[in-house]
């Protein structure tokens, strides 16, 4: 069955290229990005591991960890990375977790474990640290996604788990954001001390709240 928002991540035990992970143990109080391809690496994966090496910084100010995982051997993975490293000339910082089984696959409801005929395809999720999943986006291997408006998506997603917040359409870091609908007047007050402008009594925009 698909993993749906809310649902807890199912913990797992895997070698990876970092070693052997217990997910759980692993992820601690972080934030974590997980990666999981249903088949193996292709040139989208490996620009996408590239992309994520050179913004691990990022992440870390976030306090988001990164996994990827892929469906091959963990030797295989290994040799991966080398190459990546080589032709690449940046470091694979993160680990690199084999679901050569793809039971990791079937755990977060992408394939029927044993499915080797199924079209690959790539999840990646946002957990928390309560283990519950924010975000879920699927992609075709053909297709590499923006790791900027991933970025931003944790941003939303970390400040609205912390205040009672939604962020709009396009939405960036330090701009004006939505108060719930349903929190009254008499809370907003409290929790909102800088004000809000009442465009409908539904649509009440505040300045950002500053994450501790």
């Amino acid at each position: 069955m698909a993993l749906r928002l809310g649902d807890v991540a199912p913990n797992f035990q895997a070698q990876s290229t970092f070693g052997a992970i217990n997910f759980y143990d692993w992820l601690g109080d972080h934030w974590c990005m997980f990666c999981l391809r249903t088949g193996g690496l292709t040139p989208v994966c490996a620009s996408e591991i590239v992309r994520t090496a050179e913004l691990k910084n990022e992440f870390d100010k976030r306090k988001v960890k990164i996994l990827a995982a892929g469906r091959v051997s963990a030797n295989l993975l290994s040799f991966h990375a080398k190459e990546i490293q080589e032709t690449q000339k940046v470091l694979i910082n993160f680990p690199l977790l084999a679901d050569e089984s793809g039971s990791i696959a079937s755990r977060y409801g992408m394939v029927s474990s044993g499915d080797e005929d199924q079209e690959p395809m790539c999840s990646l999720f946002i957990i928390a640290p309560d283990k519950t999943i924010k975000l879920i986006t699927t992609y075709p291997p053909s297709t590499g996604r923006n790791f900027h408006e991933i970025l931003r998506a944790i941003d939303s997603l970390q400040l609205t788990a912390n205040y009672y917040v939604a962020t709009p359409v396009d939405w960036e870091w330090g701009e004006d954001v939505f108060i719930l609908p349903t929190l009254t007047e008499e809370a907003v007050a409290e929790k909102f001390p800088k004000g809000y402008e009442m465009m409908k009594p539904y649509m009440r925009v505040t300045p950002q709240p500053v994450l501790e």
